[in-house]
């Protein structure tokens, strides 16, 4: 319940809005709503592959202290219209 809370925060959405310049709500689809991804710290393995996302904004809040990780970089794809 947190998650969805969360994703369809009135507040978060308009704050977003904001930011893009455009209205901006949730994705229509569930499975595209908030996702937990969590892993064990020292196990060397990545928390999710690396994979491109097919929406045109994703949201990425990261809850740890990341001044030791190595990697784990957001890359930004751009493709041509």
């Amino acid at each position: 319940q947190y998650v969805r809370d969360f994703t369809f925060c009135p507040e978060l959405i308009e704050v977003f809005s904001q930011l893009a310049n455009e209205s901006l709500w949730p994705h229509n689809m569930a499975m595209n709503h908030g996702h937990t991804n969590f892993g064990m710290i020292g196990t060397g393995r990545a928390v999710d592959q690396w994979h491109v996302d097919s929406t045109d904004y994703v949201f990425v809040l990261i809850l740890s202290d990341i001044r030791e990780m190595e990697g784990g970089e957001l890359q930004v794809l751009q493709l041509p219209d």
